[in-house]
């Protein structure tokens, strides 16, 4: 929060919900951004990662029929002593989100952040710190100001490659077939009911 430059905010809601944009109404008046730290699952830990999806909810607009782009940006970590003066860095822009007001409905907005989770995944991250940017931050104009719910979510598809195989082996019953290299080669088939071929891996 720009206007209380010094106060430390972590984990409080003693100003409300997390705040985006400009506050010119009520509180600390100044831009407002806010961070979140998630946690990594440590089961997707050298996994292929699908997707992953963070997904906020606004739940107050100042302004009942404006719109405007919210930034997720991967920032650096936050800590119990993070304040304005002492803000985390914003590293990367990840997504944008368009929101509306958030008057008759509390609009929820899902932002792609696949590529960053992937290097968690590789890296075995415990936690993973974002950012959530106003685009009409700067604009001096409270209309455009929202507030999210502070417990955003973070949904994650992901792969584990299998192992190698290992135990190779083809047999019809107790006999294995191996690989044929040269004629005759060997024949598979189910020939009998209670010897019917089976591969191992």
């Amino acid at each position: 929060q720009q206007g209380c430059p010094t106060a430390k905010n972590y984990d409080s809601t003693q100003y409300g919900d997390p705040g985006v944009g400009y506050n010119s109404w009520s509180g600390c008046i100044g831009s407002e951004r806010s961070y979140f730290q998630l946690a990594v699952p440590s089961s997707i830990y050298g996994a292929h990662v699908v997707s992953a999806t963070v997904d906020a909810k606004e739940n107050y607009s100042a302004s009942c029929s404006l719109s405007s782009d919210i930034y997720l940006y991967w920032s650096d970590a936050m800590s119990s002593s993070t304040t304005w003066n002492n803000k985390p860095r914003l590293t990367k822009k990840l997504w944008t989100k368009s929101f509306g007001p958030a008057c008759s409905s509390e609009p929820s907005g899902g932002f792609t952040v696949t590529d960053t989770i992937s290097k968690g995944a590789g890296a075995h991250w415990k936690s993973w710190t974002f950012a959530l940017v106003n685009s009409q931050n700067g604009s001096g104009d409270g209309n455009y100001f929202k507030r999210f719910d502070n417990n955003p979510s973070l949904s994650i598809t992901y792969n584990h490659v299998p192992n190698k195989p290992g135990t190779l082996a083809t047999k019809v019953g107790s006999t294995s077939l191996g690989c044929g290299t040269a004629t005759p080669y060997p024949i598979v088939g189910k020939t009998l009911a209670t010897t019917p071929p089976t591969l191992n891996a």
